[in-house]
């Protein structure tokens, strides 16, 4: 489990570097990005599921009746979401980075990965970031259009996916070490 998700972290970084270095030609990509609704319910719906297949487990005593029923709230959930939110891409790759990061965690320490206080540290900037994501989406679409506008927050953004792209191969190896 730890190869996957560590291969998902390094693709999604992967990919936030290849769009800050070569996806931001048009100069209105900031705008409409964080709002897409496609690709934002393509990384929410994952995300969701994650949330209800753990939530359920928080219904305990007598509301342990309802949980079949949190997949029957699922879709609703996700319409919801696709009708009425805003800033739907920025907030789902927000979640997905929480999940990945709550998910690394767990599995680091259970692989029992050397300098997992590295480790530890590299994944929870990206809780943190995930968590910024989810409560105050504009923050990706300010640091977009920074990166659309300036030269040296592009270098600066891709220079520390790729470090952290790096070291989570670093931490890929390592794990087949320990």
């Amino acid at each position: 489990m730890f190869l996957i998700l560590i291969v998902l972290m390094i693709a999604v970084l992967v990919g936030l570097g290849l769009y800050f270095s070569k996806g931001l030609k048009t100069e209105n990509t900031w705008k409409w990005l964080p709002r897409e609704k496609n690709f934002g319910m393509a990384l929410l719906i994952p995300a969701l599921a994650y949330g209800a297949f753990y939530g359920r487990y928080m219904l305990e005593g007598g509301l342990e009746t309802y949980r079949p029923y949190i997949w029957i709230v699922l879709p609703i959930v996700a319409a919801c979401c696709y009708f009425f939110l805003d800033y739907i891409f920025a907030r789902s790759l927000g979640g997905v980075l929480l999940v990945l990061a709550i998910e690394l965690l767990g599995e680091g320490f259970i692989v029992n990965l050397p300098l997992r206080f590295i480790f530890s540290t590299l994944v929870m900037v990206y809780g943190i970031l995930g968590l910024t994501f989810i409560g105050m989406p504009w923050v990706f679409r300010n640091l977009l259009q920074k990166v659309n506008q300036s030269v040296v927050y592009r270098r600066n953004a891709i220079w520390f996916m790729g470090f952290s792209v790096v070291f989570f191969l670093l931490f890929l190896v390592l794990s087949f070490l320990a």
